[in-house]
């Protein structure tokens, strides 16, 4: 379902004029209701572990406490999996992310451990120990990108009337409803 479609369902159900067009309209209700679906779709995004948007990153390890930044790792990263790190060249797992106590903790002793473990900080993905340089690690995370163009190019908002929701449609056109009513309320 279209953006297009999913407004016009949305402007029928709450008994407002329906749009012809919605990226390019400039009347106030259909630009509220792009926001707020574009602003429903991010919250629905990090609600669950949608399997649509769940994604699998690699990298390769640097000998360093840094391993990079996340737009680089996974460009469209929106929110790491628990539990899914691992170094596939050693077959180790990787611990974490470790919080901000234990990270300051770990960074005042020298480290000389089996377990690797890492943190999310600043947007690099940072490990203790160092690893061993030119190993193989992956994570699944959640992808920002919760719509896509009509070719399947994946979006973190819909800016054009026919690029389509990767997540359930009818959920969105929900959120949407409630969102409206409440903003509409306001005025």
């Amino acid at each position: 379902v279209t953006l297009l479609t999913m407004v016009q369902n949305v402007a029928d159900e709450v008994g407002i004029q329906r749009p012809t067009a919605v990226a390019a309209a400039t009347d106030q209700p259909t630009r509220q209701l792009l926001a707020l679906l574009n602003r429903e779709g991010k919250e629905l995004a990090l609600r669950t572990r949608w399997q649509k948007i769940t994604k699998e990153a690699s990298f390769t390890t640097l000998a360093a406490a840094s391993q990079g930044t996340l737009t680089t790792i996974a460009s469209d990263f929106a929110r790491y999996i628990n539990e899914t790190m691992f170094d596939r060249t050693s077959n180790e797992k990787w611990y974490g992310p470790v919080g901000e106590a234990d990270w300051q903790r770990l960074k005042t002793t020298t480290v000389v451990g089996v377990n690797k473990l890492f943190r999310f900080r600043g947007g690099l993905l940072l490990a203790v120990p160092n690893p061993t340089a030119g190993h193989t690690g992956y994570f699944e995370y959640l992808s920002a990108n919760w719509c896509e163009t009509s070719g399947g190019m994946g979006k973190t908002a819909f800016t054009l009337d026919t690029d389509v929701g990767t997540l359930a449609e009818r959920l969105l056109e929900l959120g949407l409803i409630t969102g409206f009513g409440n903003e509409w309320l306001r005025i």
